[in-house]
């Protein structure tokens, strides 16, 4: 598994942790674990990989795709999670994001990951 599909896993491990007696979250991941040789495997490790600064390729059905660095803050207390997507400065990005009518945000659109 790479970086991101082992972040993938910590997420429903901490999760996990944090409410034992959730059947929800028990339920998800035994589904999981059930249709997925990988996550059984490295939920059986009792890793719980996580992932803070990852790069990911997006996609924008204007602009098409751009790698972006993805940082992520995490709030324990609160089961919360802040993601921050940017971009390498230069001229590529600024056209890209000029062509899909961003300004300095990308904001929320029709990006799939």
């Amino acid at each position: 598994m790479d970086k991101q599909e082992m972040a993938a896993v910590g997420q429903p491990r901490g999760a996990a942790a944090r409410h034992p007696d959730d059947p929800g979250i028990r339920a998800f991941v035994a589904e999981l674990v059930d249709g997925s040789e990988d996550f059984a495997r490295v939920w059986a490790s009792h890793e719980v990989p996580v992932a803070r600064h990852l790069r990911k390729v997006m996609r924008h059905p204007v602009v098409g795709s751009l790698t972006l660095h993805c940082d992520i803050l995490i709030v324990p207390d609160e089961d919360q999670h802040v993601v921050i997507y940017t971009a390498d400065p230069g001229p590529t990005a600024t056209r890209r994001r000029r062509r899909c009518g961003c300004g300095r945000s990308w904001g929320r659109s029709a990006w799939t990951s």
